[in-house]
């Protein structure tokens, strides 16, 4: 990796987001050297991530698990 071309990442998310912030933030002020390509989340606050998302021009999924199905299911849908 260097300053022209930058690690490709895909930000994996919990809670309410502040750790995602953080590193989009250093991303946008040159702080950090990496190209986000999406932010992934299995949080119950999925729409914040997607707000995230938006706000720094960034693709978001959610794959929030509401217990309505097995843990073995729900881990089938993220393969």
């Amino acid at each position: 990796m260097d300053k022209y071309n930058p690690l490709k990442v895909a930000l994996l998310g919990s809670g309410v987001g502040t750790s995602v912030v953080s590193v989009c933030n250093a991303v946008k002020h040159k702080l950090l050297n990496v190209n986000i390509s999406c932010i992934v989340s299995n949080s119950e606050y999925g729409n914040r991530f997607e707000e995230i998302g938006k706000d720094f021009g960034i693709r978001s999924l959610n794959i929030f698990w509401d217990k309505s199905i097995s843990r073995s299911e729900y881990e089938n849908t993220l393969i």
